[in-house]
């Protein structure tokens, strides 16, 4: 399907603008939920993409309704060279976005936000802006002096968005101190998207898995390496000695990080107490994640922006009715311990701690199942995606009627 000309269109449209491809190797589903929400309200949709190292993409496509234009640059090695084709790529984006003449503009992360304030100045529209982490925190574990820089034009660019929606009450509470309106948005699914799956269906899966009808089985939901707690959850199996089993649902992610969990596995001797499901379908990716009876996001503190973080998996256990022990940072302990009281907060470095967690949910069937149903309680009434949407709706008339 070829290119809309927005010039010769009298549908209003939107532009987003990313510092990766908004679909491959894997979507941006937090800016892709944002753009159905403005898709349903009446906007035509642009997404100007900073493309770094996949010269195979076409320049330009129509796909999934949107119309990607991409800009590609790969950044060099070195501070002072990455910084010059970094004011380069910025020019050649906002040169984009200002030639499609959107009714507003949607910068996703920071890295990206002064294409955005250039073309807003131009073109004199509306300045949205979607922050996915804390920037300025983490880039700070490769570079302080970029860091620094980042802080610098945080504080700059942000007096010429109109409004920003962050990760986080953290962020949203800087940005709103700093004189900036902001909005939390968690990066959900929406209620209709979670399947029910039965005692039966679950069974299925276990006996598809090999998994015996008293195994106690701690799972984790996503990419796994052992800095994202699978190395503490396997060395807790070598101290426990018990029968449960460490489930990994989904991706393998890296292939590297995946074997590295297999060979730490193999050195405690508990390698046939792990078990990989491997790649799935998305729409089975919540059904495999019903068969756990306690998930885990025990990331590690590695970086201020790492404590900082708020795992996607853990509003996917909440949909599920599955407890969890999650890493024991502000975000995290306030949404899954203080507000939605469905699991544990444990230092993700102590061991021990985990252990006394996981063996917690094994002997007291009972509190597993009222967090369970805690977590899915809290999912429906604050953090689905259904609740999200109206709060990205309500925060600007812009998005509040038909375009």
């Amino acid at each position: 399907m070829a290119i809309i000309d927005p010039r010769h269109h009298d549908m209003k449209s939107a532009c987003f603008v990313l510092h990766t491809d908004l679909f491959t190797p894997w979507p941006v589903v937090r800016a892709v939920r944002e753009i159905e929400v403005l898709k349903e309200i009446g906007y035509q949709i642009h997404a100007v993409c900073w493309i770094k190292n996949n010269k195979e993409l076409p320049k330009n496509e129509e796909k999934e309704g949107v119309n990607v234009h991409r800009v590609f640059m790969v950044p060099p090695k070195g501070m002072k060279s990455r910084m010059q084709v970094y004011r380069k790529v910025l020019s050649e984006i906002s040169e984009k976005v200002i030639e499609l003449q959107p009714d507003a503009i949607v910068c996703h992360d920071l890295e990206i936000l002064k294409a955005g304030v250039i073309a807003k100045k131009k073109l004199e529209v509306p300045l949205f802006f979607d922050a996915h982490e804390n920037w300025p925190e983490m880039v700070a574990q490769n570079s302080k002096l970029e860091a620094r820089y980042f802080s610098y034009q945080e504080k700059k660019l942000l007096k010429h968005v109109t409004h920003s929606y962050t990760y986080g009450n953290d962020l949203t509470e800087k940005y709103n101190q700093l004189g900036f309106p902001a909005t939390t948005l968690y990066n959900s699914k929406s209620i209709d998207d979670i399947p029910t799956v039965s005692k039966e269906e679950i069974n299925e899966i276990k006996e598809k898995l090999r998994i015996e009808k008293d195994d106690f089985v701690v799972g984790f939901a996503g990419s796994v390496s052992l800095k994202n707690g699978a190395q503490q959850v396997i060395d807790a199996q070598y101290i426990l000695n018990k029968n449960f089993l460490f489930l990994v649902v989904g991706g393998s992610g890296r292939k590297e990080d995946l074997e590295g969990v297999k060979k730490h596995a193999k050195k405690n001797g508990v390698e046939d107490k792990v078990i990989f499901t491997g790649r799935v379908p998305p729409d089975d990716l919540l059904r495999y994640s019903a068969a756990i009876d306690v998930g885990t996001a025990l990331f590690q503190p590695l970086s201020e922006n790492e404590k900082v973080r708020i795992p996607n998996k853990i509003f996917d256990y909440m949909a599920m009715k599955v407890p969890m022990i999650v890493s024991d940072f502000p975000n995290m302990r306030k949404i899954v311990v203080d507000e939605a009281h469905c699991g544990l907060a444990v230092n993700p470095m102590n061991v021990k701690e985990i252990t006394q967690a996981i063996l917690h949910f094994q002997e007291n069937p009972e509190d597993a199942r009222e967090k369970g149903k805690n977590g899915r309680k809290k999912f429906e009434e604050q953090y689905c995606w259904d609740v999200q949407k109206k709060k990205l709706t309500d925060s600007h008339p812009l998005w509040r009627s038909k375009a």
